[in-house]
């Protein structure tokens, strides 16, 4: 929490080296705690297949974003990097509303 926290204030434009080294500590975490929300979700009973999915689709895009963005720093790697950013966020708000209604109907 403390690197994604740190990811926010500290922005690229101004922090440029501090906001990657923010991203490299954070994501790997980050990355490891949606890995266990979407198998957590794909063993329920009864298998909620939409936000499995959902959140499986955000986890493989934020995880390949993740790597071209440490290839990009390094100085290999494509401007893509910004693009998929929007698309992971995308879905990881239609992952928490997916897991919202859910909730919301279990109840």
């Amino acid at each position: 929490m403390t690197g994604a926290v740190a990811v926010v204030l500290l922005p690229s434009d101004r922090f440029g080296s501090w906001h990657s080294a923010a991203i490299i500590f954070a994501g790997p975490p980050g990355l490891f705690a949606a890995l266990l929300g979407v198998a957590g979700l794909a063993r329920e009973k009864p298998v909620d297949r939409i936000s499995a999915a959902i959140g499986a689709a955000m986890l493989g895009v934020a995880a390949i974003d993740f790597i071209l963005y440490v290839s990009f720093i390094s100085g290999t790697g494509p401007m893509i990097v910004a693009i998929l950013e929007k698309v992971a966020l995308i879905l990881l708000l239609s992952w928490m509303v997916a897991i919202s209604i859910r909730v919301i109907r279990l109840r």
